[in-house]
């Protein structure tokens, strides 16, 4: 009887845990979104500086998350690592308007904003 209850614990815990992970996976997400916003709408320099970094943080967050299209598949492997490829490909366009926004290149943005969204479009279909 108390393995039974230990082995339904365990796999509460997973199942939270998992739900957790997602839950941590959207709300990065989501932060990414609202900051393409601001990309998309402002034109001042600290404004998109601090959207930028913000993205960048949410990201790089969610490259430690596991979506729940994946988790606890045995084959997983190689689509997490696609999956964390993503998010790289979005941090470097990240990087990219970043520095060209420092050196005052506020319109290429335009296309900056146009690759995280090809990038998004990508990933998003496969891992959501």
């Amino acid at each position: 009887m108390k393995y039974i209850c230990n082995v339904s614990c365990a796999i509460l815990l997973m199942i939270s845990s998992s739900a957790v992970i997602a839950a941590d996976i959207a709300d990065d997400m989501n932060v990414i979104v609202e900051n393409v916003g601001v990309l998309q709408s402002s034109t001042r320099t600290d404004e998109i500086l601090s959207a930028l970094d913000k993205m960048q943080s949410a990201a790089e967050n969610a490259k430690k998350g596991i979506p729940n299209k994946l988790y606890g598949k045995a084959d997983n492997a190689m689509a997490l690592a696609d999956y964390q490829q993503g998010l790289d490909k979005l941090i470097v366009v990240i990087d990219k308007s970043r520095q060209q926004v420092k050196s005052g290149d506020i319109q290429a943005l335009k296309e900056d904003v146009k690759e995280m969204m090809e990038i998004r479009n990508i990933y998003h279909k496969k891992y959501r």
